[in-house]
């Protein structure tokens, strides 16, 4: 079992890839499908950072973790700005539009996935001890496992 950090940054790498893949089938006539896929899967991972970490953190209530936690809530705001306005791209715009609109939504995302790597996940190792750290992780996994996340599809992840 793994703690909720390496599992989210797990998913993290995971959904990199799958950034990647969407990149070489911006032409594809199915990217619509594409896209919502990875919609759904970025839903799942967000609830279990929502749902599970977050509350958790409630509970030391620190005061470096209010200004990350307002940085974390813009940039998710808007990472959905532009989800929204990939998937109205893609069944309305022309491949250059679509091909800015993804380069504009993979950029923040990377941001995000590095903000929460490099700044904000420390912190929490530094917060939280290691006991709660795996317990939430066990409940990231499981919420994970319930929504058939295609993280449990790739070889020897989630099995820490």
């Amino acid at each position: 079992m793994m703690d909720i950090i390496d599992f989210l940054i797990e998913d993290h790498n995971r959904m990199r890839l799958e950034l990647s893949k969407i990149h070489k089938q911006l032409n594809d006539p199915n990217l619509r499908q594409i896209v919502k896929t990875f919609i759904t899967d970025f839903e799942t991972h967000e609830s279990a950072e929502e749902d599970i970490l977050f509350p958790a953190l409630r509970r030391y209530q620190k005061e470096e973790l209010g200004p990350l936690a307002l940085s974390y809530d813009l940039d998710h705001e808007k990472i959905w700005e532009l989800l929204d306005e990939l998937m109205s791209t893609v069944d309305y715009g022309s491949l250059d539009h679509i091909q800015r609109v993804y380069f504009a939504f993979d950029s923040l995302a990377e941001s995000h996935f590095r903000y929460e790597e490099r700044t904000l996940f420390p912190i929490i190792r530094k917060i939280m001890d290691k006991k709660s750290l795996h317990s939430l992780g066990a409940m990231a996994e499981k919420h994970f496992k319930q929504r058939s996340h295609p993280i449990f599809a790739l070889e020897g992840v989630g099995t820490l």
